[in-house]
């Protein structure tokens, strides 16, 4: 028959006991205080990521403040302005002898006509704001056509001549010359 054992003996209650009581000073306590540290610190950085993030993004816009204050486009485009129209005016004036005398650009055309050979017929002529001149001239002579470029290259008012094509017509016999210069 079976030994059925209704009888608890104190001894072993208190030992249970004990074992429940040790449960949370081993190591299942321990794990749990690591988890809940490791929760601990999670939350934490929840917290420090979101501030920094905050932070970042005022510390950008207080860039792009900076810079919107530093170069105004409208501001800018002023100075470039300003800028561009005392080049022209450095460009229009000149220094002789500590005097200061202003360079017609009418005078400079003016003179242009003094250049052309009596042997050269100027076809066309184009004159531009920032001082380049363009001319086509014909002439039944290569000498004219190199006298003529030589006036050019020798004026006091002229600079930069660049022959930029030059061809003979066949049919006619004449030298079709294109220059550039610009105006000193």
């Amino acid at each position: 028959m079976t030994n059925i054992n209704l009888y608890q003996d104190d001894q072993e209650i208190k030992k249970r006991l004990a074992a429940n009581s040790k449960f949370f000073s081993g190591g299942v306590f321990f794990s749990l205080m690591l988890v809940v540290l490791t929760l601990l610190v999670f939350v934490g950085l929840k917290f420090y990521v979101s501030q920094v993030e905050k932070n970042n993004e005022a510390a950008l816009q207080k860039i792009e403040n900076k810079k919107i204050s530093i170069i105004n486009l409208a501001e800018l485009g002023e100075v470039i302005d300003v800028q561009t129209r005392l080049q022209h005016i450095k460009e229009n004036l000149k220094i002789t002898d500590g005097e200061v005398s202003r360079v017609q650009v009418k005078n400079v055309l003016d003179d242009f006509e003094n250049y052309i050979n009596n042997a050269v017929v100027v076809s066309s002529l184009n004159y531009d704001d920032s001082g380049k001149i363009e001319i086509t001239f014909e002439s039944n002579s290569y000498n004219e056509i190199s006298r003529q470029i030589m006036n050019f290259k020798n004026s006091k008012n002229l600079t930069g001549v660049n022959l930029t094509g030059i061809a003979k017509d066949e049919k006619s016999g004449n030298i079709k010359c294109d220059l550039e210069m610009l105006i000193k």
